[in-house]
């Protein structure tokens, strides 16, 4: 499986924000607030996500099942404190378009007793949010850049580009 939009997405905030982007996954809400996730991958995030030097190890989560000595060069630490963009982009082959979505909240330095490199967020609204890219068809992964960018990749890409462009308030 190859995921051209979510590279697509990771260049465009890597060039609006002039930070390079990471991958992550919508993953699990956190504690009582419903603004605030925990978004994860394979922690192959630029080493500017983290606020310490990150370790380097084995992917837990794939390495019980895998085996650890096929799943190792993830890097391991919490996501540091600051403000994000968020985007990403899918493909409508049935209707012919290309439709994004983008906004902006924050990491914080909130503690996660887990593996690998969870990312505490905060964004306005996150109920809003999720129940968009459900009902729009979009998947689980998100790229993310450090600094607020989103009013130009909707402006870009809806302007210019055409694409149909959701920017999460």
């Amino acid at each position: 499986e190859t995921d051209i939009p979510g590279a697509v997405a990771m260049y465009a905030l890597s060039l609006a924000n002039t930070s390079p982007a990471g991958y992550l996954d919508w993953n699990n809400s956190y504690g009582e607030d419903r603004n605030k996730c925990i978004c994860f991958h394979c922690s192959n995030y630029p080493k500017s996500f983290f606020g310490m030097q990150p370790s380097i190890g084995c992917l837990d989560v794939l390495g019980n099942t895998l085996g650890h000595d096929h799943c190792f060069g993830t890097l391991k630490g919490q996501v540091q404190a600051g403000k994000f963009t968020f985007a990403n982009v899918e493909t409508d082959d049935y209707h012919g378009t290309v439709n994004m979505y983008t906004g902006e909240g924050e990491f914080l330095n909130e503690p996660v007793k887990t593996v690998g490199s969870p990312a505490v967020c905060r964004i306005d609204n996150l109920q809003i949010l999720l129940e968009h890219l459900c009902k729009n068809g979009f998947h689980h992964h998100i790229a993310m850049s450090r600094g607020n960018s989103a009013d130009i990749l909707k402006e870009v890409f809806g302007n210019y580009f055409g694409w149909n462009v959701y920017r999460h308030q």
